[in-house]
């Protein structure tokens, strides 16, 4: 019979681990699958494994990329069990090099020993499973993780932590089917992976499940599996971690989110009812105050004597100062609470306070605008007006712009508004970063404005180019 290529492989981490599997390559017999070590990496140079190969005159490298010039290659074997290592190593090797992370590295021998061992003596599953436990088990029994073999259904190798995680004993767990330690509602979902996985068919390497622990409490896994054969047949290899506490923060932080959201909703709401309030003051109370003030003003005016022209102008200089508050007063309260909102709808809203902010910071605008006055609520009209007027506020106040571009249409049942200037623009994500500060208080509002109606909101800007503020709503 034809001698089987020698797999030329490659190791990544030089530690005491390294030095193990060199001493497996070079003393054992292999005749199922042989391999020839042909280089090690790694970042300390003085790792017992990397002088272990310079003793034995391999290839050695602080950097793991020179493995990937070797002559030959055909495996990578990481034993760092570093996630960054693996995910770059994996990106960065040639296509047809494979690579086997370091879990499966020492699970792989360990399985390949039993394999050879029941070969040879032809002794029952459970007595070759038995003594590969004793004569191996420091390369499993010091995983942190929970180690389990899945063939044909059922657990038929289970280390301590695999035992640990969910309440068994190993002689429990031994020949138990592995779809009892699964939720009930996350059974199809490990059971169509497992199968894709024993197919060959792509199917994802780790995923999170829910799992059922002895005593019948869920629990939160992160499932890591690979397909190998053992004893001759196909077996799901699987790495569990139990993420329950990782989980319960994460729901823990949604549920706080969810609060913090309504409250922040709340808070707008409020401030709307408190802004119509003292709208109405202004207006009904300040607002006639003045007027009769003027009214007294003017009085005063019409007794004085002809004579009297110095007290005349002054009265005159009054009154004028008096309109301009009346004024002033009128724009506070327009701005706190829109009466034209109610009288004649959003779209001429929209366009007050585009010509509003056009007269006021003497900037051209071009407006493109679908009618949108009956499509919504009157709550959700004021909120889009609050939004369409920081939007164009910012743009008057900050950008220094010339022009700006308005568009409003409709499409999908979503209406989507945009402003754009060609103003000083800024660093979007500077400025959000401060959204705790006064400086970043109105984008904040903005978004959680948009988010109130179910919509998005999208800020792009650029320094010394200008800023576009997009926002849609659902109808």
């Amino acid at each position: 019979m034809e001698q089987a290529k020698a797999l030329n492989v490659a190791i990544v981490g030089g530690g005491s681990g390294c030095k193990a599997i060199m001493d497996m390559i070079f003393a054992e017999n292999l005749s199922q699958l042989p391999m020839r070590l042909i280089g090690v990496a790694c970042t300390n140079p003085k790792a017992v494994g990397y002088c272990y190969a310079q003793e034995k005159r391999i290839f050695a490298t602080t950097d793991y990329r020179d493995l990937h010039k070797l002559k030959g290659l055909d495996m990578i074997i990481e034993l760092t069990g570093r996630e960054d290592m693996i995910h770059e190593i994996y990106r960065t090797k040639p296509d047809h090099v494979r690579l086997m992370d370091n879990v499966a590295a020492r699970l792989f021998w360990d399985i390949f020993q039993i394999q050879e061992r029941r070969i040879a003596e032809r002794t029952r599953a459970e007595e070759a499973l038995h003594q590969s436990e004793e004569k191996y088990s420091k390369l499993v029994e010091n995983s942190l993780t929970g180690i389990y073999i899945d063939q044909d259904g059922k657990i038929v190798f289970a280390n301590k932590r695999f035992a640990e995680i969910y309440g068994y004993s190993r002689d429990e767990l031994a020949g138990m089917e592995s779809w009892r330690l699964v939720h009930p509602d996350d059974r199809p979902l490990t059971a169509e992976i497992r199968t894709k996985r024993l197919r060959g068919e792509e199917a994802p390497s780790q995923y999170e499940a829910r799992g059922l622990i002895k005593d019948g409490w869920t629990i939160w896994i992160n499932r890591r599996n690979t397909r190998i054969e053992y004893n001759g047949r196909l077996a799901v290899l699987g790495n569990v971690v139990n993420i329950t506490k990782r989980k319960q923060m994460e729901r823990a932080l949604r549920e706080s989110g969810k609060r913090l959201q309504f409250l922040s909703s709340n808070l707008l709401t409020a401030q709307e009812r408190e802004r119509r309030r003292i709208s109405i003051e202004l207006h009904d109370e300040l607002g006639q105050a003045l007027t009769v003030l003027k009214l007294q003003v003017r009085s005063i005016e019409r007794k004085l004597r002809k004579d009297q022209k110095a007290l005349r102008e002054d009265c005159e200089d009054a009154l004028g100062y008096v309109d301009q508050i009346i004024e002033n007063v009128r724009r506070l309260s327009r701005d706190l609470s829109p009466s034209i909102l109610e009288d004649l709808g959003l779209s001429a809203a929209l366009r007050w306070v585009i010509d509003d902010v056009s007269r006021h910071y003497d900037i051209e605008t071009s407006v493109e605008m679908e009618d949108i006055k009956h499509l919504f609520s009157q709550e959700a009209q004021i909120i889009i007006y609050r939004v369409f007027q920081e939007a164009l506020g910012n743009t008057g106040k900050h950008a220094r712009a010339t022009h700006v571009s308005i568009v409003i249409e409709k499409k999908d049942g979503r209406v989507s508004f945009a402003v754009e200037d060609n103003g000083n623009g800024f660093d979007v994500e500077y400025v959000r970063a401060q959204a705790s500060t006064e400086k970043g208080l109105g984008l904040a509002a903005m978004d959680e404005r948009v988010r109130m109606l179910g919509g998005s909101l999208d800020i792009w800007s650029e320094e010394g180019t200008g800023t576009r503020i997009t926002f849609t709503v659902p109808v």
